[in-house]
């Protein structure tokens, strides 16, 4: 066992030093001591979900105990990974003996999703849930039913992906009683499980209370007002048989499997301790045996649990996450440690070998999602271990840059070059209101900023995607930047052109997002006052910096086709529909250039195109009389 417990560490230790993520930042802030919060204020707080005792208890109490040290949160995570891991070994050795216990806890370990358990906070609620869960699995097959009960009662205010588990256990009780009619089955598995499915309408009774006390029934979408549920064949069948896959490392598409693998280094130091904890087992004398009940219970029980205990993940699975198994993992696991423990012990040792490499290949898979309406990627988790290497980038590069000059209390933090959506990854002001005990800080993003007000103090940060780090930017350099753009809002190219060159010279020589952007416009103010020359050379610039700038190829486009050079022209706005093939801009430019080229059918296609990717910008044009 404490081998197995060293294989996890092995495979998973990195995560432990992973920062606060997202939602992680939300339930800190919020609980935090001098927050104001009330644990009765649970629901106010997400409205779509009651998970009182993984969420907000949680945070509660440890925001108290440990600080601001999300180090200690994850040491807590794992301490009950490992409670469940033990938990595991105890209800396998109670059904087939202590051999098939000890493979089954090593299957359990080598679940690779363990990972985003260890390195997101928050799944504290998927743990709490599966550790109540196979107590109350536990007390249940000893016989003391009502103490199971309880522990699933908990368990379910953790996280409802338990709530299967009466479900599981009579369905276990009628494969067992084999040569009795069927309705006499059904019966005595139902006056077994009676207590479990009490707890379960307790549960459900107390939601509907709660919530409809608090109003937190409306949410808007197509998933039903409890946990993004969602009822659509496609979905729950996406679910299941993705959960399924989840057990066999196979939930992602074999393509991004194939790439990992050819990247991904064998875990050495994790297989030599999965080998070293099978081999043991030829020294270590263990009985067979502990119980009266049939050789079959266990792998029966680890079938039933493994299908039916992925129920409540399929309902949703058109937001699939392979950490989501965490419970309905445990049922593989029996199953796994029946099989093992029939298998030579050299073949064994093979099995949980390659279970270690496939363990690699799964988490060294890429691909991700940022969310569910960007860059969609169908099979892959909707939160992943490289989604949350991408955001503790993300997290680190920001604190970094903010910690070098630390904001003042209640100043506003200005993100530049930012997606919105980069957000997630400190859930908003969360974060930053975390690193520095401030509660009125805020982080916005640079095109909120009004010069002038000096009302709150400010800070300037800007993200360079080619070198994933976040930099300072002068408040001076963002005010003249700002004086230009709007001077030449206004109509006064002059004036722009004199505020932004001022500004690339605070900028340097150095290629920055905020060079690019300004040359760029500097180039449109250039050409305004008739100096074209400058205007084209500027653009050029930008491209040497950044050859897929977007604003400098069309305005490249726009002044070729203005003198006449439609070959040109056509040239700078395929580059753009090559990195954004809808782009409507571009799409509009093409349809015309390809028109003054007498290329009618190509005209033809890129309108057709523009009208049905952006039909409102087409029927505005049609309307304007700009329309090709």
């Amino acid at each position: 066992m404490a081998l197995f417990g060293g294989v996890l560490l092995a495979l998973h230790g990195g995560a432990l030093r992973f920062p606060f993520l997202a939602d992680d930042y939300f339930f800190y802030d919020e609980t935090r001591p001098g927050s104001g919060w009330s644990p009765l204020e649970a629901v106010a707080l997400t409205r779509n979900y009651f998970r009182p005792v993984g969420r907000e208890l949680y945070f509660y109490v440890l925001s108290r105990v440990f600080g601001p040290h999300p180090l200690l949160f994850h040491l807590f995570n794992l301490a009950i990974l490992l409670v469940c891991i033990g938990l595991v070994f105890a209800l396998a050795r109670r059904l087939m003996g202590e051999r098939a216990a000890a493979l089954a806890a090593g299957a359990y370990a080598l679940r690779y999703a363990h990972r985003v358990l260890l390195a997101w906070v928050s799944c504290a609620q998927d743990l709490l849930a599966a550790a109540s869960g196979l107590a109350a699995a536990l007390l249940y097959v000893r016989g003391q039913r009502r103490w199971a009960a309880l522990a699933f009662f908990v368990g379910l205010f953790a996280k409802e992906s338990i709530a299967a588990l009466p479900l599981v256990l009579a369905l276990w009780e009628v494969w067992q009683l084999v040569g009795v009619p069927l309705g006499e089955r059904l019966k005595a598995a139902a006056k077994r499980t009676l207590p479990l499915w009490v707890a379960a309408a307790a549960w459900a009774v107390i939601v509907v209370i709660v919530r409809s006390t608090q109003h937190a029934w409306m949410v808007p979408g197509e998933a039903l007002p409890v946990a993004d549920v969602v009822l659509k064949p496609e979905s729950l069948w996406l679910g299941l048989r993705l959960a399924l896959l989840t057990y066999l490392y196979l939930d992602q598409p074999l393509s991004y499997l194939a790439e990992a693998a050819r990247h991904v280094a064998w875990p050495a130091l994790a297989t030599l301790l999965a080998v070293a904890a099978v081999l043991l087992l030829r020294w270590t004398k263990v009985s067979s045996r502990r119980t009266e009940l049939p050789t079959a219970a266990g792998w029966k029980l680890g079938l039933v649990w493994a299908v039916v205990g992925a129920l409540p993940v399929a309902l949703v699975g058109h937001h699939y996450s392979a950490y989501y198994v965490c419970f309905s993992a445990v049922g593989f696991a029996l199953a796994a440690g029946w099989l093992l423990a029939r298998l030579p012990l050299p073949a064994t040792a093979a099995v949980l070998a390659l279970c270690v490499w496939a363990d690699g290949v799964a988490n060294g898979v890429q691909a991700f999602r940022v969310a569910r309406e960007i860059e969609e990627k169908p099979g892959v988790s909707y939160v992943s271990i490289a989604r949350l290497e991408w955001q503790r980038k993300f997290v680190d590069s920001l604190h970094a840059a903010l910690a070098a000059d630390p904001p003042p209390r209640g100043a506003v933090i200005y993100l530049s070059h930012a997606p919105s959506y980069f957000a997630l990854a400190t859930f908003g002001s969360h974060g930053p209101r975390v690193w520095f005990d401030d509660p009125t800080l805020e982080l916005s993003y640079i095109t909120h900023y009004t010069p002038g007000d000096e009302t709150r103090p400010r800070r300037f940060v800007s993200f360079d995607d080619q070198r994933w780090s976040f930099v300072m930017l002068s408040n001076a350099l963002v005010d003249e930047i700002y004086r230009g753009e709007t001077a030449l809002a206004q109509g006064k190219p002059a004036d722009a052109k004199a505020a932004l060159a001022s500004a690339l010279s605070m900028i340097g020589p150095r290629p920055t997002p905020e060079r690019a952007d300004v040359e760029n416009t500097y180039g449109l103010a250039a050409y305004q006052t008739g100096d074209s020359a400058r205007a084209r050379q500027a653009w050029l610039s930008v491209l040497a910096q950044d050859p897929h700038h977007r604003g400098a190829l069309l305005n490249l486009a726009a002044v070729s086709a203005g003198r006449g050079d439609f070959a040109s022209a056509r040239a700078w706005t395929a580059r753009v529909l090559s990195d954004a093939p809808q782009d409507p801009t571009a799409l509009y430019y093409m349809a015309r250039i390809e028109r003054a080229l007498g290329h009618e059918t190509e005209a033809r296609r890129a309108w057709e195109m523009l009208a049905s990717s952006q039909p409102a910008f087409a029927d505005s044009l049609a309307r304007s009389g700009a329309a090709p």
